[in-house]
């Protein structure tokens, strides 16, 4: 199965995400369910505990 991010990836938060996490930067730290487009991403701003988004909400940074 192909991944759009691996575990490790750096990606922000697109305006497709939430509110809350629209504009963040953080690292993938897992996927969701196989044939789900679920990561599970650390955000850098540390105000929050782990956070759910599909891969659409989200963008490869450098």
């Amino acid at each position: 199965m192909r991944y759009k991010f691996n575990i490790g990836d750096r990606v922000s938060a697109n305006e497709k995400a939430p509110g809350d996490y629209s504009g963040l930067i953080g690292t993938v730290l897992g996927r969701g369910r196989p044939g789900r487009s679920e990561y599970k991403v650390q955000f850098d701003d540390d105000l929050r505990g782990p956070g759910w988004l599909c891969s659409w909400q989200l963008d490869r940074t450098s």
